[in-house]
């Protein structure tokens, strides 16, 4: 349970800039929803995968002492930022849940 607390502490850092990227990347594609909604998705994981790239190089190279913090406490690089791309992708499909539930009930 500590381990679980100390990867959302570690993804709670980055996610306003994260969860940012994916709203706006869906927006600037028009913000598509339903039968449109599921092409964009393969784009989005693409883009995902190399924004979230771009921020485990940035922190590896601007604080390396930090991710030396949770290797120390038994938690790899690796699951920290798999289990931090996973709670994005999942914060992502929620709103997008909310917000297409909301246009359905229109």
């Amino acid at each position: 349970m500590k381990r679980l607390g100390l990867i959302f502490s570690f993804y709670f850092s980055f996610s306003v800039y994260t969860g940012l990227i994916s709203i706006l990347s869906w927006i600037v594609v028009d913000a598509p929803l339903f039968a449109e909604f599921w092409r964009f998705l393969q784009l989005y994981f693409l883009m995902k995968i190399a924004s979230d790239l771009v921020i485990w190089y940035y922190l590896r190279s601007n604080n390396p002492t930090r991710l030396i913090f949770y290797f120390n406490l038994s938690i790899s690089e690796l699951r920290l930022f798999i289990t931090a791309f996973a709670m994005d992708i999942l914060a992502f499909f929620v709103f997008m849940f909310f917000i297409h539930l909301i246009n359905f009930l229109k």
